[in-house]
């Protein structure tokens, strides 16, 4: 029984220390992606700052604020559903309705910052599903934001 424990306190040990390395690398290639694209690299360590100059960055502002609306309509519709239950499907297909939107502009998100540093509909679709890998790959990489450049340096 006591190697069994000192076997899984070791995994535990490597496991924890991997994690923490790997989220190390998730931060740093964030803040470089943030720096690549004309903004403060700290703005990466706010929540939600983060994901609006993410989203004014690769799209505009605005597409932020739609995507939040869809964000709270859809908790307020979970929220809601259990004072109304003789409501209960229309607020189901609400719910799914502003998570499916949510996930499009996610999607459009992900092409657009694509884009915006120079890569194609493959790059985007890696950006999709295996996004912490194209993200260390666009943070620390040579990728540039070409859409910044073609603004002559300023944040476009």
């Amino acid at each position: 029984m006591p190697e069994i424990l000192e076997h899984i306190t070791q995994f535990t040990l490597i496991y924890g220390i991997a994690t923490a390395v790997w989220t190390l690398l998730q931060v740093i290639a964030h803040w470089r992606i943030f720096e690549k694209s004309g903004q403060k690299g700290w703005k990466s360590l706010v929540p939600i700052l983060s994901q609006y100059t993410a989203y004014k960055t690769a799209w505009g502002g605005g597409a932020f604020w739609i995507m939040m609306l869809f964000t709270f309509a859809g908790s307020a519709l979970v929220l809601l559903s259990p004072l109304y239950p003789q409501y209960a499907m229309p607020f189901t297909v609400g719910v799914l309705v502003c998570a499916l939107l949510s996930a499009v502009m996610n999607v459009v998100y992900f092409f657009k910052l694509s884009h915006a540093f120079g890569h194609g509909a493959l790059f985007a679709l890696g950006l999709i599903f295996f996004n912490p890998i194209f993200i260390l790959v666009l943070g620390l990489g040579k990728s540039q934001n070409v859409k910044r450049q073609a603004a002559g340096g300023e944040n476009a």
